[in-house]
């Protein structure tokens, strides 16, 4: 049993908050496979895995303090010390985010530029985001073992409202993983909020893109406070159909919604492991309330490519698409087609 694989695992799910002993439990009697922690080797394997999950949440805190600040650039039709330096704190939030849902390569810096929204709505692709690559001798020794490492630098431009935390008031800051960088209401029905927005993707390797369209997003009161449900569309009435195909799938399997993600990811394993060659085609994505830009980002995020998005994947090869990039949507998505393939195979 890799101990140090294992908490990783659990760290990674519960990013920066504890990781409850039942969700330790629950992980180490799945890989040990027994009902019961009463055995010795057992108990011992369990205080082994706490003392390591400890150890490297201590050092996630530790390296979350000490992370370095974003870098920034200065525009000329935007004053740097208002929006980005007076604001340091809540851009270096936004580039933790960015490190963790995007494919930036292993050695990667973000620079940070600022636009005025409705100028940053009609800028080119080319003037918001950008990829530049590299080589490093220095890395690896890599001048004595004759290659070079590469160094990637993106460079993201953002709009005020990202920056001073408005678009996260609004809960639009990041939807489905993905970065809004501006965003401006338009009249909508009612009951729906519809804003014009531009959203940071995922390209193919480690390069950045962006995707314009619109974000609806519906409100509504829940158990813990308000809840806020938001999707992507390349039109207002595609985000607004989108919206209600998603209610309606949550509503339908409430059951997956309420899940913590490591009940979730423990269900998306047995119905791989159940329905291995069971296909998933786009249609199945977008009837679970995935929009197309969301699908193709984490499609390239993943690893999965153009497979989902020109054709059809089998159930076993999205669940490795999520050991190496998780997403709560895509193991909804995994077992709610592997539940139906199973109850038309046995009709």
């Amino acid at each position: 049993m890799n101990t140090q694989k294992i908490a990783a695992e659990l760290c990674r799910m519960k990013a920066y908050n504890p990781v409850p002993d039942g969700m330790i439990r629950d992980r180490l009697r799945r890989e040990l496979g027994v009902a019961a922690l009463t055995a010795a080797p057992a108990r011992a394997a369990l205080a082994a895995l706490r003392a390591e999950v400890t150890r490297q949440q201590t050092l996630r805190r530790q390296r979350q303090q000490n992370r370095p600040l974003p870098r920034i650039v200065a525009h000329p039709l935007v004053t740097a010390d208002r929006y980005l330096s007076r604001n340091t704190m809540n851009l270096a939030d936004v580039q933790t985010h960015v490190r963790r849902h995007y494919r930036l390569g292993e050695r990667n810096e973000i620079v940070w530029d600022c636009l005025p929204t409705i100028q940053l709505l009609n800028a080119a692709e080319s003037r918001l985001v950008s990829t530049s690559k590299e080589q490093n001798w220095d890395v690896y020794r890599g001048a004595w073992k004759g290659w070079a490492a590469n160094v990637y630098e993106h460079t993201i431009t953002v709009s005020p409202a990202l920056i001073s935390g408005r678009l996260r008031q609004l809960g639009i800051e990041t939807v489905d993983g993905m970065l809004t960088l501006a965003a401006l209401r338009v009249p909508c029905p009612k009951g729906v909020e519809v804003y014009e927005a531009v959203w940071l993707v995922q390209k193919q390797g480690c390069s950045l893109g962006i995707h314009r369209g619109y974000i609806a997003v519906r409100r509504r009161a829940g158990q813990y406070g308000e809840r806020i449900d938001a999707v992507h569309g390349y039109s207002v009435r595609g985000a607004v159909h989108t919206l209600a195909r998603r209610i309606t799938g949550s509503a339908r399997r409430a059951d997956l919604a309420v899940l913590p993600a490591e009940a979730l990811l423990a269900r998306a394993e047995e119905a791989a492991r159940r329905n291995p060659n069971a296909v998933i085609t786009m249609a199945d994505a977008r009837r679970a309330g995935y929009c197309d830009s969301g699908i193709r980002s984490y499609c390239y995020r993943s690893g999965i490519g153009d497979a989902l998005v020109d054709g059809r994947i089998t159930a076993a090869r999205l669940y490795e698409a999520l050991e190496r990039a998780w997403d709560p949507l895509a193991a909804r998505l995994l077992i709610s087609v592997a539940e139906r393939r199973r109850r038309s195979n046995a009709a």
